[in-house]
């Protein structure tokens, strides 16, 4: 195949290359949450009470996750933390509330960590819920079950 030959097949592997993405942060929210169980089985069954990336910080100081976990594939104006360096909203792609028990007896399904709104261009985003799911949502949807502050 010529260049343009290959230029055919380029629309052709986007759908995948969106599916694979999607997959990623989805995969992303699923090891913060495995994370945070792990985190709350070391530490008395708190997760870290501070929300947002100070939140999240205390995951990877700890090594319960590895910073990349907390960047979602289709972010495109934030980066990698340095080694060393803390997390900060201008690393992190995720929105996290601090302070949520997680235990057995905890039995009302609500969200604890989420995409920020800009990472899937509006279209919707992932959420990470208390029971360990995560679903994709529209912004619809959001409105509807997003935390109060």
């Amino acid at each position: 195949l010529g260049t343009f030959g290959y230029m055919l097949l380029l629309p052709a592997w986007s759908p995948a290359r969106a599916i694979a993405r999607q997959r990623m942060c989805t995969d992303n929210l699923k090891q913060i949450g495995l994370a945070l169980s792990r985190y709350a089985k070391a530490h008395g069954a708190h997760v870290p009470s501070e929300s947002g990336a100070k939140g999240l910080d205390y995951l990877v100081r700890e090594g319960f996750i590895d910073k990349m976990n907390i960047l979602c594939p289709w972010d495109e104006t934030r980066h990698a933390a340095r080694t060393g360096e803390p997390l900060t909203e201008a690393t992190c792609s995720y929105v996290y509330v601090g302070g949520t028990l997680r235990s057995e007896s905890y039995t009302n399904v609500v969200p604890i960590c989420w995409d920020k709104i800009e990472n899937h261009r509006g279209m919707g985003l992932n959420v990470l819920f208390n029971d360990g799911h995560v679903q994709w949502v529209t912004l619809r949807q959001w409105e509807k079950i997003k935390p109060s502050k």
